[in-house]
């Protein structure tokens, strides 16, 4: 899976809104439409704090819960 579309998946399953997910990152709306139709890719820190913080997904690296 790439990374736009990962960005993508966890969005929908977290229920949220492009728009939504955008105004709570802090980010514009089209950096997150370019990051999930991978016209640019995200910093790894992005995609991390994006998905644990915004989308409430649990990840854990090594053992070690980071969200």
């Amino acid at each position: 899976m790439k990374t736009g579309e990962f960005l993508k998946h966890w969005r929908k399953v977290s229920g949220k809104t492009q728009e939504r997910a955008a105004m709570e990152y802090g980010i514009g709306i089209r950096t997150l439409i370019a990051w999930e139709r991978g016209e640019h890719e995200p910093k790894f820190f992005d995609v991390l704090n994006l998905v644990t913080r915004v989308y409430g997904v649990d990840v854990e690296v090594g053992g070690q819960g980071i969200a």
